[in-house]
């Protein structure tokens, strides 16, 4: 898992810090050059780095615990998941 800021790596370590929440790797990178329209978004990858499923914006309970599963199942296959799009 990694979190990606707009800002410098420095604000990111504050904000994930103060928010308690521990990730090994942090990058910044200016969202619009990928593809990035606006935060949060939670973009999954298969283990080639090819995005397969993307959430956009503030998730309810019920779409956290589904993304969540989603990420989390083994039986999600990559066509699966693309499928799901």
């Amino acid at each position: 898992m990694l979190a990606l800021f707009p800002e410098g790596d420095e604000e990111a370590k504050a904000f994930l810090e103060h928010a308690g929440i521990n990730i090994p790797y942090i990058g910044s990178a200016p969202y619009a050059e990928i593809g990035i329209g606006g935060t949060p978004t939670i973009l999954q990858t298969n283990s080639d780095g090819v995005v397969v499923r993307e959430w956009q914006g503030e998730l309810t309970p019920w779409q956290q615990k589904k993304m969540l599963a989603d990420a989390t199942d083994s039986k999600w296959s990559l066509g699966h998941l693309l499928g799901g799009l």
